[in-house]
């Protein structure tokens, strides 16, 4: 993991004395950019990747806020793990509290962006010098119906950052951007075209197919295909990825898709033909059924194999279980007929999946290691302000994250003993 520190002196504006106060309160300051690695286990991104002051310095009144999202307002439906937002809420609070007063930490659950604009102008009123916040990344359909229209929300919220920023707040945003608006900081999370690379790289690697020289192996993609201009956005930097990586071993001739739709004639602008209703679980099983009965003839004497299934996201990759299950396929059994199964998201169901070798791996950021980076920036620029030192705002910092492989080997350590999931709902 490559690490770039960007250490600020603040200039000489006093005597000898302040002048030496406020270097060694700046060598605090630490701006970091972590470098992603898309497929590395190892290292982890963590508690180590900004250094913390020694000893830990404690701030004297700073007041921190924290805005983030509910987890998910139906909660028996949360399948969410590395990314819920309750979870993070809890690391933070881990991480801040030796450094700042429990009753300074000021933190709240956002039902849209219009709530998160009016909890943000209470914080305020208290007084917060500090600020953590996580926008809705886009129209929520259930929250719009019970806490009204999000059509203008972003503008509210922008006007609420802006009043913060102006009052000397130092802001530091999570996951979405609100657009116009300049952050001190910024945890950036993954891209889908990072994503799509990290999935292809997994099968390049587990088909050897750098140094491979036998038949070529049979591949199937399937992306999620989504309702909005975002969603579309995503499938296709999906593809993206998927497409650079994989290119080469079908021009080549590595790989092959029987179904004909990756081809080495294939381009970018063909990714519209590989989507499929990811919110139709039904639809994804169908289609895997048709082809595996019509194209690779399974159940015949002309039966070929499918070798790899490469899917968007974890619903797609956890619709393929049936359609393999009512062929005789058996993931337990060496040799038999179930495919490297790919997916994104690290949900319940997916670590429960992998578990039981239905799905090979499923791809996640290390939210942990971003809180860290994160926490240990918030407290630096706190011990700052204590004195009395304004934080200049020549750009914003960002902190990026990388993503980690969960497979049956790691899972344990990579999901259960890092706190994203229970033992029991991972199923062990």
């Amino acid at each position: 993991m490559n690490l770039c520190y960007n250490i600020t002196v603040m200039e000489n504006l006093g005597s000898l004395t302040n002048w030496v106060r406020r270097v060694t309160a700046s060598l605090a300051c630490v701006a970091v950019v972590v470098s992603m690695s898309a497929c590395a286990v190892q290292p982890k991104n963590g508690a180590d990747s900004i250094p913390s002051p020694t000893p830990v310095p404690k701030t004297t009144e700073q007041k921190i806020g924290i805005l983030l999202p509910e987890s998910e307002f139906f909660s028996f439906l949360d399948q969410a793990t590395f990314t819920r937002y309750s979870y993070i809420e809890e690391k933070l609070r881990a991480e801040l509290k030796g450094s700042f007063s429990e009753r300074n930490i000021i933190s709240e659950t956002t039902h849209s962006n219009d709530d998160a604009a009016k909890k943000l102008n209470a914080m305020l009123e208290l007084g917060i010098t500090m600020l953590i916040i996580a926008p809705y990344p886009e129209k929520q359909a259930v929250n719009n119906l019970l806490f009204g229209n999000e059509t203008n929300a972003f503008t509210a919220l922008r006007a609420s950052l802006t009043k913060a920023s102006e009052q000397g707040v130092y802001i530091a945003g999570w996951g979405e951007k609100v657009t116009k608006f300049e952050y001190n900081a910024f945890a950036e999370l993954p891209t889908f075209e990072q994503i799509g690379r990290a999935e292809a790289e997994f099968v390049v690697d587990k088909l050897e197919l750098k140094e491979a020289t036998n038949q070529p192996k049979n591949i199937e993609i399937f992306l999620s295909a989504g309702k909005t201009v975002r969603d579309d956005l995503r499938a296709r930097d999906y593809f993206k990825g998927v497409f650079e990586v994989l290119k080469p071993y079908f021009v080549s001739g590595k790989l092959v898709t029987l179904s004909g739709l990756m081809t080495n004639e294939t381009v970018l602008a063909d990714y519209k033909k590989f989507e499929v209703n990811a919110s139709d679980e039904n639809e994804m099983s169908n289609l895997l059924a048709k082809n595996l009965r019509d194209v690779y003839g399974y159940g015949t004497e002309h039966e070929k194999r499918l070798d790899v299934i490469i899917a968007t996201d974890d619903y797609l990759a956890n619709a393929c279980k049936k359609p393999l299950e009512e062929i005789g396929a058996n993931p337990e059994v060496q040799n038999s007929l179930w495919p490297i199964i790919t997916g994104f998201g690290g949900n319940k169901t997916s670590i429960v999946n992998v578990v039981n070798k239905n799905q090979s791996m499923t791809v996640i950021y290390d939210t942990n290691g971003l809180v860290a980076d994160l926490s240990k920036l918030i407290i630096n620029n706190a011990v700052l302000m204590d004195g009395n030192q304004a934080v200049k705002h020549a750009e914003t910092t960002l902190l990026q994250t990388k993503l980690i492989y969960i497979t049956q080997a790691n899972l344990m350590d990579e999901m259960v003993n890092s706190g994203y999931i229970s033992p029991q709902d991972a199923g062990l």
